[in-house]
């Protein structure tokens, strides 16, 4: 059982939902039809599960237990992005660093670098954000939650 604040409500990526607190995050695979929105104080029961080497809750109950606020993001360097902020909500800013890739019907991948190395983000096409008008140079700050590539 795990219990934290939403971060990403279901339908953004898909049926599944991202869960915070103040040890980490984690990414729930299923809302189970229940009305979780970002600052819902959720408690999850199930079992974890990795598809694609993501570690993942495969949810067998769910409880709301209240309505709050999300979380702050978690400033981050693009060059710090990894394992320590896997599944808590971070933003990083930086330059749009090379070419952006058209990965319809998914949505569009760029990479951002602030001088600490270079960050890829995926920009589902669920989010109905346009990756695609972004160049390279161009600053951005972006808010996500870092979860591993496939």
């Amino acid at each position: 059982m795990v219990e934290g604040v939403v971060t990403v409500a279901p339908r953004t990526f898909d049926d599944g939902f991202a869960l915070q607190d103040a040890s980490g995050g984690i990414y729930v695979a299923r809302a189970l039809d229940q009305p979780i929105a970002p600052g819902s104080r959720v408690r999850v029961t199930g079992t974890l599960a990795a598809p694609d080497k993501r570690v993942t809750i495969e949810p067998t109950a769910l409880q709301i237990m209240g309505q709050g606020s999300a979380p702050a993001p978690l400033e981050v360097a693009t060059g710090d992005v990894g394992p320590a902020t896997e599944g808590r909500l971070i933003a990083v800013r930086g330059r749009v660093a090379g070419a952006i890739v058209d990965d319809r019907p998914w949505g569009s991948k760029l990479y951002v670098n602030d001088g600490s190395g270079p960050l890829l983000v995926f920009i589902a096409a669920a989010t109905s954000i346009d990756g695609t008008r972004y160049r390279a140079g161009q600053e951005l700050r972006i808010v996500r939650v870092q979860r591993p590539v496939r």
